[in-house]
């Protein structure tokens, strides 16, 4: 019977998000533009977030920060216009400042919204503030100093306003300030509020409302206008303008390691989005509210709309369904994670939503596109997401009054590379090594469906025993595993289990018709495949084969392949035996007619004793691939050291052996004992009858072409020297020892066994 591989669907879901290619104008942003440079490095599988309250009890948190000046401290601000000191996980009983009295907060989306300490602050003791004061709720950001006196102070007195903005809306006000690598200060801005910018700030030049400004804090008195600021030398442009088309950035941040800016814009009616500025951007960017909202136009019955010149985000999420059901309704921006205690979070941009409580792990997949794995779900209205010192992560809760730590773990997928053995016999149990990574010490292993008893080794390698009546019927399997009772297991890796030894009666048809009348004691000669398989057949990855495998059966001295079980199985090259001897010598591991693995080349001895130091290796071997061809009947006189040196002693010519044919495919020539045996005749078993016909329907067929010319060696045999003369070929290493019974003077070496050694490590 032919073996039938049982093919296993395996379906991709990929969804594919096209954006409009953006034309000339103001320059738009391809965000993946310095992805190479970037360090992106996180991964989102098995990533879980969980929260740890830190303190509780402050009216309102609505910003948490801290001053990088050493101490540790984190600073949260409170809508109302009071910034509390958190110390060792306790609140301290003074607030560090409180403007309450000049902070408006009356309506829902006024108040005070956020601190940002300056760079040197540890020598000038500034930091800044953006609110909304009364009496009409002007958005405005000051300057203030900490006391001279006491560290856990603020100098109320010290305030200074640098920029007050007239709001008629009580709405969309912005709120949040950041330093960027350049030392300047960032200012987001809502539209000024209403559905829809009524007001069409956004989009005016004119306008300070829905814009990114940026401010030299340091250049002037109450600011200065940067001189790379992308508008400076435009009359018709606001000189503080970073960037336009803004709709309500609730909290931006920039990554600690690469510079980049990124933004969460509250969206209308049907998107959220976080907006994206690589830290090489010269400014400009439009960011396309209200002409756009996330990817689409603006408002929802607009099918078309011009978007020449406007940045998309790199994410957005949909307001589509019911509160509690859909993705969210008003982003948090958050920040991208760069800690030390958990470096499998690397890179993640951390963001969160403040209706539904979602937060989500933004990141580059490994092809450049942005995407979003949730990680957290929970009912808190979170308003900010800061980090500490060392980069550790925060979030404030407006409605509970609680600061949380975010903390971290993943739960890595696992992966099944290798089965050792691949296969077994119907039946019968047997042991298998499993080989991947990321297992966990509770991972299990199932055949299909069925758990079996496995063994834990390491998180690359696990050991399942499996119980014969699993595997009565010979079909195709599947192991996976899976680290915890109720997670997924990862992809199947197929394991065959045949009827008999030989799995297939093509494999068994090939072996008897040289070396079964050798078992049956018909003839004394040198096996041609050994005297039974080694193991169960087995599949082994291979690019051409059904679902990327094909079917291999390992015997002493070779291992016999059906890569296309489609063929006609009575053609001569239907079962083929492999380079095993080149994938030895070139450490590659071949897994396709044109993909290899690559490896080491194999140190393990061609011939004679494994143990035996001067043995010539498959890796000695190597070195001389290119050596040149003798001339045609020249007599062997070469000899061959473990170390790959050569020598010539003339006594050998008496052995009588001379260079053969030229394999002109290679460039060697076949010794011509190696020949004769190669082109012999004796009986062999053709449909069951015993005939005197060619020991190999083809030369070549199970020896491939040379790769060596042929060298005496001495090689130790049960601890006995002996003199052999050893020549490689693509699929068998052949040696002759003169002083061997006739019909066993020649023989293949033990290349299935070595081959099998050096792929799976047994």
């Amino acid at each position: 019977m032919n073996l039938i591989l049982r093919r296993q669907a395996i379906v991709l879901a990929v969804l594919a998000l096209i954006l409009t290619p953006f034309q000339a104008g103001a320059t738009a942003i391809d965000p993946g533009a310095t992805a190479g440079e970037r360090q992106l490095l996180f991964s989102p599988v098995g990533v879980e977030m969980e929260i740890e309250e830190v303190v509780g009890g402050i009216d309102q948190p609505i910003h948490v920060t801290n001053a990088g000046d050493g101490s540790g401290r984190l600073f949260v601000s409170a809508r109302a216009g009071t910034v509390w000191i958190v110390e060792d996980g306790h609140v301290l009983p003074d607030p560090f400042l409180d403007i309450s009295e000049i902070v408006r907060d009356e309506d829902g989306e006024q108040g005070f919204f956020a601190i940002e300490f300056h760079p040197d602050y540890t020598t000038n003791g500034y930091f800044y503030a953006v609110y909304t004061k009364q009496p009409a709720g002007a958005n405005t950001l000051a300057r203030f100093s900490v006391s001279a006196d006491d560290p856990n102070q603020a100098d109320a007195g010290s305030l200074m306003e640098l920029l007050s903005i007239p709001d008629t809306i009580a709405n969309h006000n912005g709120g949040d300030l950041a330093f960027g690598p350049n030392g300047y200060l960032y200012i987001g801005t809502g539209d000024e509020g209403g559905g829809g910018d009524p007001n069409m700030h956004a989009q005016n030049p004119l306008s300070l409302f829905g814009k990114m400004l940026r401010l030299d804090v340091d250049g002037g008195e109450p600011y200065a206008i940067p001189s790379d600021n992308p508008f400076v030398d435009d009359p018709d442009v606001l000189d503080e303008i970073w960037a336009v088309g803004l709709r309500n950035p609730w909290r931006f941040s920039f990554d600690s390691e690469t510079g980049d800016m990124y933004i969460g814009d509250v969206g209308q009616a049907m998107w959220e989005e976080i907006d994206f500025q690589p830290a090489d951007s010269p400014g400009g960017i439009n960011y396309g509210w209200p002409i756009m909202e996330a990817f689409v136009c603006y408002p929802e019955d607009v099918e078309e709309c011009d978007m020449t010149g406007l940045t998309p985000p790199i994410l957005a999420y949909s307001h589509a369904g019911e509160p509690g059901v859909r993705e969210g309704c008003s982003v948090t921006g958050g920040e991208v994670y760069r800690g030390e205690a958990y470096p499998f979070m690397d890179g993640a941009y951390i963001f969160a939503d403040w209706c539904e409580g979602r937060v989500w792990a933004g990141y580059q997949d490994d092809a450049g596109e942005w995407q979003m794995t949730q990680v957290h779900d929970s009912f808190i209205n979170w308003t900010d997401i800061g980090m500490d010192e060392s980069g550790e992560l925060y979030g404030t809760d407006l409605i509970g009054g609680r600061l949380f730590r975010f903390t971290f773990t993943q739960q890595l997928m696992p992966v099944v590379t290798q089965l050792v053995p691949g296969g077994a016999l119907a039946g019968e149990p047997a042991e298998v090594t499993i080989h991947g990574e990321n297992f966990a010490e509770s991972a299990v292993a199932l055949l299909d469906v069925q758990e079996l008893v496995t063994s834990y080794v390491s998180d690359t390698e696990l050991v399942a025993e499996l119980p014969g009546e699993l595997v009565a019927e010979a079909s195709v399997y599947a192991i996976s595993v899976r680290n915890y009772t109720d997670s997924e297991p990862s992809e199947g890796v197929p394991f065959l289990v045949s009827a008999d030894s030989f799995g297939d009666d093509a494999f068994a048809g090939v072996w008897s018709r040289t070396d079964e009348l050798v078992a049956d004691g018909v003839v004394s000669r040198t096996w041609i495949w050994g005297p039974a398989p080694n193991l169960a057949a087995q599949l082994e990855p291979y690019a051409e084969g059904p679902d990327g495998w094909r079917v291999v059966l390992y015997f002493d001295k070779s291992r016999m392949e059906i890569t296309n079980p489609s063929a006609d199985s009575d053609a001569v090259w239907y079962v083929t035996n492999g380079l095993l001897v080149v994938e030895l010598m070139s450490g590659e591991l071949q897994v396709g007619d044109d993909a290899f693995v690559q490896a080491e080349a194999a140190e393990i001895n061609v011939a004679g004793d494994p143990g035996d130091d001067a043995g010539v290796t498959y890796a000695t071997l190597a070195g001389l691939r290119d050596a040149p061809a003798l001339a045609e009947g020249t007599l062997i006189t070469t000899t061959l050291a473990a170390d790959g040196t050569t020598a010539t002693d003339g006594d050998l010519a008496q052995l009588g052996v001379r260079a053969g044919p030229l394999a002109v495919e290679t460039g060697h020539r076949v010794a011509s004992v190696f020949w004769d045996f190669m082109t012999s005749e004796g009986p062999v078993l053709e449909d069951g009858v015993a005939v005197d016909a060619n020991l190999f329907e083809n030369a070549y067929f199970a020896t491939g072409f040379p790769v060596t010319e042929a060298y005496w060696t001495t090689v130790e045999v049960g601890g006995t020297p002996q003199e052999v003369l050893l020549q490689c070929f693509e699929r068998r290493c052949l040696t002759y020892t003169p002083g061997n019974a006739a019909g066993w003077q020649v023989e293949a070496g033990n290349v299935g066994l070595h081959y099998h050694a050096w792929r799976y490590g047994e």
